[in-house]
């Protein structure tokens, strides 16, 4: 093996973590244990306890390796639409589409498809911790985001947008967690492999429902 070879040869740590991401991801965090995670990576069991020390913290290194730069990206087209808005009031369209724009295109990434799939899991499923963790996740996320809420949708109460906010997530989580789903269902008219029309979909579904009146 050469030095280069060495250098591209994942650690023991990134081996667990991609088994972990790809199991958690086809067998829901309760359906998988760490024994079956180290078997997938080829290392022993002492090493996963060494390198997390719990499967709860090996959960929260999966997810956070991988939301960071989703966040990034997130809140980067968010500035970019407030900015250009900053004469009026922000395109709906386009505060939607900073939201799920990046996860619905990483979701055809063969390298983050995995994750994104995951990403499904974790808004659907319940555990112990899984809230705080979505907090800590995702708290500064859905701040900025309620806040652009809040000065693109006047007319709504703060309860309402909260609402609004959490059904764009369920629609986005749904989606990504199963997107074989509608081209069964569909038997092939709905490709969930494009993600252009997947996300011009949601987009135009989900903007409606954000501008849909409650009735008092």
């Amino acid at each position: 093996m050469t030095l280069a070879d060495a250098l591209q040869e994942p650690t023991t740590q990134e081996k667990i973590l991609d088994a972990a991401e790809r199991l958690f991801a086809d067998n829901g965090f309760a359906g998988t244990s760490v024994r079956a995670i180290t078997a997938e990576a080829g290392v022993n069991l002492a090493s996963a306890h060494y390198h997390f020390g719990s499967k709860e913290a090996l959960i929260r290194m999966v997810l956070s390796r991988r939301v960071e730069p989703i966040t990034q990206e997130r809140l980067h087209l968010l500035e970019a639409c407030l900015k250009e808005a900053s004469a009026g009031l922000p395109s709906l369209e386009a505060i939607v589409e900073a939201f799920i724009g990046p996860a619905v295109r990483l979701s055809l990434d063969p390298q983050r498809a995995i994750f994104m799939r995951l990403m499904g899991r974790v808004h659907s499923e319940a555990g112990d911790f899984m809230p705080q963790l979505l907090h800590e996740l995702f708290s500064v996320t859905a701040k900025r985001f309620h806040q652009a809420l809040q000065v693109a949708l006047p007319g709504f109460t703060e309860e309402e947008l909260f609402w609004k906010l959490n059904f764009m997530v369920g629609a986005m989580a749904f989606t990504l967690a199963a997107p074989q789903a509608i081209e069964k269902v569909t038997r092939g008219h709905c490709d969930p492999a494009d993600a252009e029309t997947v996300l011009k979909h949601m987009k135009a579904f989900v903007t409606a429902g954000l501008r849909a009146e409650v009735a008092r």
